[in-house]
């Protein structure tokens, strides 16, 4: 090939920046723009964006933008203020560049503390409680020291706009004790820590991430007696069922506790399970105590902040659960029971970490069969005498089927088989373990097909076996194999194990005296056995043959002569062909004379023949490809069933020159107006194309919308551009081959005259959403044909938030999709409909941030947007029926209604309370529409202190509650 070789003095390069200047200071949160002479000699097409202080390189501004000689960069809020920060711009491609003048950025200010970026600068965090606020620059560090009281528990933590890292230092020490710390800002650096031993203590504080610009961050000591969580159930000495449900409730301090909550299960100082990860604060959670747990009087329950980690403990309580079996204590290799008689197995309980051992003396060199099934899924690890390392393992994931493996001692001893939970999350369980000689199990014994039985395909046989149960069970699989290669199904569901089954001989099969039947246990697959081999007279192989992989391919030449081949049932066909860099090749296939054949597959691969690069599946098979180095590639083909057989042609056919198509209209001075009616011509190449085509509208290379997915290749088609289409100048039309849609050439760029862009535009991907307020102003919006607009809006904790696109006309429909703070993680999405233009969403925020929503339509036209935010502190639901007073009787039909200020929609539950605590659920899950009608129970207790609650399930936070009624 060609190249340019150049060799150029670096010294004499320069950057020339207009912006920043020496004088220029630049304030941290806003937007400035970097401004230089585009030198294109030096920086090329693209270039990079650096910002240093001093000689050190802080960040990366850019990376690849155009070389147009500005840049707009919103400055970090958390960099600190310095006279000594300038920009780098280099060539994307070569590194070459220069730099700004020094400047100014004026940012975060040394917070009170300073200096306290070392040890012996330390500065005295006191009193307890409350907390110090301080800035981090970037790169820097602070240090705070306090004197604990030895064997007490504190709480220490870190929050604001800076992700941190927090390591505790004692005294002198130059190794940390301890250390916490949070990766995002949306959560805090947190530890619940007990001081070890009595003097000063240092907490160092850094940045998480090195590449942290900075930020302003509140870091406190709390001293844990001072906090604590107050259960009202379980009471201690309380005893609970494992399987029962029970309700949680304790005092719900939003002091300490916040408005969510996570629940932990603890036996003695251990933590067992997660019981919530996120739960409303609201006193009280329904729990179903896991009917795996074992029995035990030191379990006890914790409840902390969600985003804190402050809160406290139950008392001890009693869980009744599984009971150690008869083999306990068996949890260590010493305390093993021993597995006797094999063959009979033994029933063990797995409760919560438990781990049980069972020791067996096996015969070298005899095969056993080991199995655990029940209710837990198990893991079982085979260990030799006193080994520390276990010689094999095999294990389930799911108690529908058991752990088993077929195993040859492959020495005499004592044995060990250590089984425990497949997972340390499970609770507990049940589980059968046996261990049983595999010499003892006959194989199946076959009379038919015998070594000299010799089936014709096509007819029928029987197949006859001895129906030993004892092996095979009541029901069994049955497959056919040739060689040590399993073919197909005989009997692919469970079939009786009656000792024979009648079976007609797949046509396809090709001929072979190595064919052979397996009959195995429906239920074990591992008991079974093979027949005799036999032979089938079938169908006749190819003159290619053998060719089933890729080192016995036979060759096809590239001048598109044919060649016929045959496939017969579960048949391969392997080919090689040589192929030439940038040419193009057309790979031809389809199905001829006699058999079944249908459709079927054709598979490009690599040069290896490792990896596919392409295939089609058809009655006639067509690949189109460009070789992109040259060398020799392969072909596969094959059936799509095993079942299937036939014969069928295939070509390999070369293209010297890439494809091109010739458009007499649109040329690139076209101008067509979307609604009118228009000649689409090109100059005709049925050879290569085809006899049809298929033709599609693309802005530059992107697809827009299909124009006829098949029009005869006659040079012409007449078109009516779509009246909703936008306006460009950079539409093209793709013209392919109907067959297939690799061979394809584009007209030049043309203009439409069609909807032009609104205010708002570009808005049609995530990167580039407006920001909407949440006043409720409707905003004016068109959606041309396939457009989408994308909207971003700041929403707080606590409010309730109306989003709403009416179209201009009902014709007008739009679908809204609302996203959360990634702009991936769909919420929820709405649809107007021909009777109603709008489409509307409620969302209730629980955590603060920028939310995303997203307006298509399969129509076009213009519409309205709008946000409105509510306090929903300040507003709930108002439950109007039952009243207060009211006298209800048992059966009778009571109608409960509530409403609320603006229409929140989705579902409620609905609860009956009385002076105690819930009762029952009334309903659960069921459409906001305001009434509901409920039938009394007959089984409640007469009573003066019942009142109803309406939860709504936008959010728990919004419910309303009935005045106190009697039932009698």
């Amino acid at each position: 090939g060609t190249y340019s070789f150049n060799v150029i003095k670096y010294d004499s390069l320069t950057v020339t920046f207009t912006s920043p200047s020496q004088n220029s200071t630049w304030a941290a949160g806003s937007s400035y723009e970097i401004q230089w002479i585009p030198d294109s000699s030096v920086l090329g097409t693209y270039v990079n964006i650096y910002l240093y202080k001093g000689s050190q390189q802080l960040i990366y501004i850019a990376s690849s933008v155009s070389n147009r000689g500005y840049y707009t960069w919103t400055v970090p809020s958390g960099l600190g203020t310095s006279s000594d920060y300038s920009l780098k711009i280099t060539n994307y491609s070569t590194g070459m560049g220069g730099f700004s003048s020094n400047f100014t950025i004026s940012g975060l200010a040394p917070d009170e503390y300073e200096p306290d970026d070392q040890r012996e600068m330390a500065v005295t965090f006191s009193p307890l409680g409350k907390a110090q606020s301080h800035n981090l620059t970037m790169n820097d560090t602070d240090w705070v020291k306090f004197t604990p009281d030895s064997g007490t528990t504190y709480f220490l933590q870190s929050s604001g706009t800076i992700a941190t890292r927090v390591y505790l230092f004692y005294g002198t020490d130059a190794s940390y004790y301890t250390y916490f710390y949070t990766s995002s800002t949306s959560s805090p650096a947190s530890l619940t820590w007990k001081c070890p031993k009595a003097g000063v203590w240092y907490a160092r504080i850094a940045p998480y991430s090195s590449s942290t610009y900075g930020g302003t961050y509140l870091f406190n000591v709390i001293a844990c007696d001072s906090f604590m969580v107050t259960f009202s159930s379980p009471a201690e000495g309380a005893t609970w069922a494992a399987g029962s449900s029970y309700q949680i409730q304790w005092a719900p301090d939003s002091s300490i506790l916040g408005t969510s909550v996570r629940i932990y299960l603890y036996k003695g100082s251990q933590q067992l399970i997660y019981i919530t990860s996120s739960a409303s604060n609201r006193g009280y959670y329904s729990w179903t105590v896991p009917s795996g747990l074992g029995t035990g009087s030191d379990y006890c329950l914790k409840i902390t902040n969600y985003s804190t980690g402050m809160g406290g403990f139950s008392p001890y309580f009693t869980i009744s659960g599984l009971t150690p079996d008869a083999y306990e204590p068996d949890d260590q290799r010493d305390m093993a029971v021993a597995f006797s008689p094999l063959g009979k197995a033994q029933s063990h309980n797995l409760t919560m970490n438990d781990t049980d051992w069972v020791k067996f003396t096996p015969d070298s060199g005899r095969t056993y069969l080991l199995q655990s099934s029940g209710t837990i899924a198990t893991r079982v690890y085979l260990f030799y005498g006193t080994d520390a390392s276990y010689s094999t393992y095999f294990y389930t994931s799911s108690t529908s089927s058991p752990a088993s493996l077929t195993w040859k001692c492959p020495k005499a001893g004592i044995w060990y088989a250590r089984i425990a939970a497949y997972s340390s999350s499970s609770y507990g369980g049940t589980y059968s373990f046996i261990i049983a000689s595999y010499d003892s199990l006959a194989m199946v014994s076959f009379t038919s097909p015998t070594s000299s039985s010799v089936w014709t395909s096509g007819s029928s046989y029987r197949i006859q076996w001895a129906p030993d149960s004892a092996i095979l069970g009541t029901s069994v699989y049955i497959y056919l194999y040739k060689g040590d290669r399993y073919i197909q199904y005989v009997y692919s569901s469970s079939r009786s194990n009656s000792g024979y089954y009648d079976w007609t001989v797949p046509a396809g099969l090709a001929t072979g005296s190595d064919y052979r039947i397996k009959i195995v246990n429906y239920n074990n697959t591992i008991l079974g056995g093979f027949s005799p081999a036999f032979s089938i007279s079938g169908f006749s192989a190819d003159a290619y043959e053998p060719d089933d992989s890729v080192s016995k391919a036979s060759t096809i030449t590239v001048d598109g002569t044919t060649q016929s081949r045959s496939l017969t049932a579960i048949d391969v066909d392997w080919m090689s062909f040589p192929a030439q860099k940038d040419s193009i090749y057309v790979i031809s296939a389809a199905r001829s004379g006699t058999g079944t054949l249908g459709s079927f597959y054709v598979y490009l691969y690599n040069t290896s023949g490792s990896s596919s690069l392409a295939y089609n599946y058809s009655t006639s098979p067509k690949i189109v490809w460009t070789c992109p180095s040259s060398g020799t590639y392969y072909l596969r083909v094959y059936s799509s069933s095993t079942s299937y057989y036939g014969d069928y042609t295939i070509s390999v056919k070369k293209y010297s020159s890439a494809v091109s198509v010739t458009f007499t209209n649109p040329t690139a001075q076209s101008v067509w107006s979307a609604g009118s009616s228009y000649s689409i011509q090109w100059i005709s190449d049925t050879t290569l194309f085809g006899t049809y085509v298929r033709l599609q509208l693309n802005i530059d290379t992107t697809f827009v919308l299909n124009i006829t997915s098949q029009t005869s290749n006659t040079g012409a088609y007449l078109w009516t551009p779509l009246a909703g289409l936008k306006s460009s100048n950079k539409y093209t039309i793709k013209l392919s081959s109907y067959n297939t849609t690799l061979i394809a050439g584009y007209s030049p760029a043309f203009t439409i005259n069609g909807i032009a862009d609104d205010a708002f535009e570009p808005d049609d991907s995530l990167n580039t959403a407006h920001t909407i307020p949440t006043t409720g102003t409707p905003q004016n919006h068109t959606l041309p044909y396939v457009d989408q607009d994308w909207y971003s809006f700041t929403a707080d904790v606590n409010y309730v938030y109306v989003i709403k696109t009416t179209g201009a006309t009902r014709s007008m429909s739009t679908q809204l999709s609302l996203y959360a703070t990634d702009g991936k993680t769909l919420i929820s999405s709405a649809n107007s409909t021909t009777s109603d233009s709008s489409a509307t969403l409620v969302m209730y925020c629980s955590a603060a941030g920028n939310y995303y929503f997203r307006v298509a339509s399969s129509t076009y036209g213009g519409y309205l947007a709008s946000v409105i935010a509510y306090d929903s502190t300040k507003f709930g639901l108002t439950v109007t029926s039952p009243a207060a007073g009211d006298s209800v009787a048992q059966s009778q039909i009571k109608t409960i209604t509530w409403s609320g200020q603006i229409s929140l929609g989705g579902n409620v539950d609905i609860f009956l309370y009385n002076s105690s605590g819930v009762v029952q659920t009334i309903v659960a899950n069921i459409t906001n529409s305001g009434t509901y009608s409920w039938s009394v129970p007959s089984t409640l207790t007469a009573g003066n202190d019942y009142y109803v609650k309406v939860i709504s399930r936008v959010n728990s936070n919004i419910f309303g509650s009935s005045g106190v009624f009697i039932i009698k």
